[in-house]
């Protein structure tokens, strides 16, 4: 009964985690459109696809086979170098210069550490243990991101920048995922980051229904921007302040040609005043 409960679990996580993984989708599907990234981040997903392909390992039969563990990380490792090329197409020089050089020291190092060990010791306790804390540090790190934003939130009174479909993905993953590491006996490797996780999912959820009734409305932006602005994994702000300037530029021009308009008219009917109508 208990491996039907831990199989039930792990389906659930990987359902929850690729809606987890498809939630940036409409802010890439942004820079595909306009072809520039803006200050848009990309260390969020060399981040997250270094901890996928380390998962990838600890689920593997070079540790133990756990089949849903492996399959679930191998689709987000693959989701993220996705994300991470289409980042670095449309990114300036200097900033693909930079992820290609953070990304590139972080497979040497994640290379090096897989085949020297798996290489060198073969007791697969061994094995688990070093990859699990490498995974568990790599997915706390993870999870603790939105501290930023969470504190943004209290400072501001506003979840504008904290979307509720993502801080929702969040607590639904790491809970499923944390009933999955105690049944029938705890891998604390996964209990322990998705346990943390679960606590600041749900903390972003508390603040969501405290802050959410005196949230501004964001001006300027159809709804489809608007949550392609703020689906951001760590940085959100930055492709707001473009879009809400790309809108505000808009508007002013907008108010500009109106009150031209208006001047024009007005200056119109004051010449008539002075002049009388025409004779004909």
């Amino acid at each position: 009964m208990t491996s039907a409960y831990k199989l039930m679990f792990g389906i659930l996580g990987n359902i929850t985690a690729l809606s987890f993984l498809f939630s940036p989708t409409k802010t890439f599907w942004r820079i595909l459109r306009v072809k520039k990234v803006g200050d848009f981040s990309c260390d969020p997903y060399v981040t997250a696809s270094l901890n996928g392909l380390l998962w990838v390992v600890y689920g593997s039969p070079a540790v133990k086979l756990q089949v849903l563990v492996l399959t679930i990380n191998s689709t987000g490792a693959a989701f993220e170098l996705l994300y991470i090329a289409i980042y670095c197409i449309y990114a300036p020089r200097e900033r693909r210069m930079r992820v290609a050089k953070i990304f590139g020291v972080g497979m040497l190092g994640y290379t090096l550490a897989t085949s020297l060990f798996l290489g060198l010791d073969r007791n697969h306790e061994h094995r688990k243990l070093f990859f699990g804390v490498l995974s568990g540090l790599f997915c706390t790190v993870m999870y603790a991101a939105p501290l930023t934003i969470m504190m943004m939130v209290i400072k501001t009174k506003s979840v504008e920048y904290m979307p509720f479909l993502l801080s929702l993905f969040v607590f639904l993953n790491a809970t499923v995922w944390f009933a999955y590491a105690i049944i029938p006996e705890m891998d604390i490797f996964i209990a322990v980051p998705n346990g943390l996780g679960m606590l600041l999912g749900g903390g972003q959820l508390i603040l969501y229904g405290i802050y959410f009734k005196s949230t501004p409305r964001m001006q300027h932006i159809a709804p489809q921007e608007k949550l392609a602005a703020i689906t951001v994994s760590n940085q959100p702000k930055d492709w707001t302040s473009e879009v809400i300037r790309e809108g505000t530029k808009e508007g002013v021009q907008d108010g500009s040609a109106k009150e031209s308009k208006g001047g024009a008219q007005g200056q119109e009917q004051t010449q008539r005043k002075i002049t009388g109508p025409e004779d004909v």
